[in-house]
């Protein structure tokens, strides 16, 4: 209730019972507060602004959600290469252990021909000296131990050659998951 005739409204606060001073007091502080006061305008307008300003927020919230999608996928992706590298490395492990089989068994057969040949001079030279059949024995022996030994040696390093390459794997997967942060910290 804007109030514009001043005199109108004195008249009406003395009519009510108020005092000339009181009436006039009343009205004075009333008329410095007008200049305040929002009209329907300003509340129409501040109501414009915060439309555009609650569309704009909506918009800005839709681009956020987009670039989360596309993280998303790109994450994903990502994953799936990993798992793909995993298996890419699950299959050059095996075969390469297929490979040390090989190897093994191959020795092996290597290592029965050449007891079936040492057997054989043995046989042939028995006659000729009980020593040297003692000491071929014991050569033989020595070269077997070595063999295991060197074949011992090859599996270990194989078989750590194996955990390193699951290892970094494993490095390679949990460094990914923790810069998406999938893993709690």
């Amino acid at each position: 209730m804007a109030v514009k005739d001043t005199h109108k409204a004195f008249e009406r606060l003395k009519d009510a019972g108020y005092s000339k001073e009181m009436a006039e007091a009343l009205l004075e502080t009333l008329s410095e507060s007008w200049d305040t006061l929002a009209t329907k305008a300003d509340i129409e307008a501040a109501r414009g602004d915060v439309k555009a300003l609650e569309a704009a927020t909506k918009a800005d919230i839709e681009a956020v959600r987009g670039d989360v999608k596309a993280l998303e996928a790109a994450t994903k992706a990502d994953i799936e290469a990993v798992r793909g590298d995993v298996k890419a490395l699950e299959a050059a492990t095996k075969a390469d252990i297929e490979a040390v089989r090989g190897d093994v068994k191959a020795l092996e057969a290597a290592i029965k021909l050449d007891i079936e040949a040492v057997r054989g001079d043995l046989e042939a030279n028995k006659k000729e000296s009980k020593a040297d059949l003692k000491a071929l024995e014991n050569e033989t022996k020595s070269g077997l131990k070595a063999l295991e030994t060197a074949l011992r040696t090859d599996t270990r390093e194989l078989e750590l050659r194996m955990r390193l390459h699951l290892y970094a794997v494993a490095i390679v997967v949990i460094g990914v998951l923790a810069a998406l942060e999938l893993i709690p910290r």
